[in-house]
């Protein structure tokens, strides 16, 4: 009975780390680019992260200088920038769904031949959660919107969108 259990125990741990489906959570996002397409399943969902540089919304260094970082690794560090921006003017399609789930700003010291150069880099990354329905028409669908920042310039959000019958797995 005891190896019974320690062996569903076990199975259960393992089970646990087994690889996520990229794009299949807010925490594993993945890396989409203004204006590139994405493929999307009927009946799906999947999260997009886009990268942005400080100068793409009008900002400076100076404009989160009271931002909390946390460290993200070895050289980066990053902080929330949920209270900072919103998603707005969203265009989808009926019974699509287009959210912000999470954004952050990065700030990244370059690093050559293993050493720290000084040099910081800083981006904002938005987390976009995309749901198309099951009765979604297949084809080419674009969805727009507006990424505002509450201290700086509105960036316009176009992702062309190629929806396809879900695949037998």
């Amino acid at each position: 009975m005891k190896r019974r259990v320690v062996i569903l125990c076990l199975l259960s741990a393992l089970s646990a780390c087994a690889p996520s489906i990229r794009g299949g959570s807010a925490g594993d996002p993945i890396l989409a680019e203004n204006a590139q397409q994405v493929v999307m399943e009927q009946g799906s969902e999947k999260f997009l992260r886009l990268d942005y540089t400080l100068e793409d919304f009008g900002l400076r260094r100076s404009d989160i200088a009271g931002a909390f970082w946390i460290p993200e690794g070895v050289d980066e560090e990053s902080a929330n920038m949920s209270t900072r921006f919103a998603l707005t003017d969203v265009i989808v399609p009926a019974g699509w769904e287009l959210e912000l789930v999470d954004i952050r700003a990065y700030r990244t010291i370059e690093t050559r031949y293993g050493r720290d150069t000084g040099e910081v880099t800083l981006r904002i990354s938005p987390v976009l959660r995309l749901y198309v329905p099951a009765d979604a028409d297949l084809g080419e669908s674009t969805v727009r919107a507006e990424l505002d920042s509450r201290d700086g310039e509105a960036l316009e959000i176009e992702l062309p969108v190629r929806v396809r019958a879900p695949q037998i797995r």
